[in-house]
């Protein structure tokens, strides 16, 4: 998935993942709530939904981000999320997930997906959220279309990768 600014409101420093989930119909993300299009919505302290690996603990909302699609650590996020600035070749994972769950980076395919589209497009890449959102990781709870499920993970997550302006 591309992301790219629809005004100059939505541009620049403006680019945030706050601004990313207002405009996609169906989405919250604050530092308490977390919801995909089309899933339910999870409130921290709430158990993990079941048929996960996690069933039944107490989750809550996590944002961890890689700020290149090289980077080999990540950067987990602590208070509101919604400030977070999406920069140009960015990875985000969103979850929700027992506290301090180490959030996986999307898979290898996603990044050269990202890479391949830049490239065709003349654009950078950037990507957004994570339960994990378009590149995508690992869940186990309903998740965007663009994510693709995988099995090292007990949590939702999407992975979103686009174009800041």
């Amino acid at each position: 998935m591309q992301i790219a600014p629809k005004t100059s409101a939505e541009a620049g420093a403006n680019a945030t993942l706050g601004r990313f989930i207002e405009n996609t119909p169906g989405a919250k993300l604050t530092a308490s709530e977390l919801q995909y299009p089309g899933s339910a919505l999870y409130k921290n302290g709430q158990a993990c939904p079941s048929g996960t690996p996690d069933a039944g603990k107490t989750g809550t909302v996590q944002v961890s981000y890689w700020p290149t699609l090289e980077s080999k650590l990540s950067v987990s996020l602590t208070g509101d999320p919604s400030s977070l600035k999406l920069g140009n070749n960015m990875l985000i994972t969103m979850a929700f997930a027992p506290e301090n769950t180490k959030l996986p980076k999307p898979p290898g395919t996603t990044v050269i997906a990202v890479l391949q589209a830049a490239q065709s497009s003349g654009t950078t890449a950037t990507t957004a959220p994570t339960t994990a959102t378009t590149a995508t990781t690992a869940t186990t709870a309903p998740t965007t279309a663009t994510t693709a499920p995988a099995s090292t993970t007990t949590v939702p997550a999407t992975t979103t990768t686009g174009t800041k302006g």
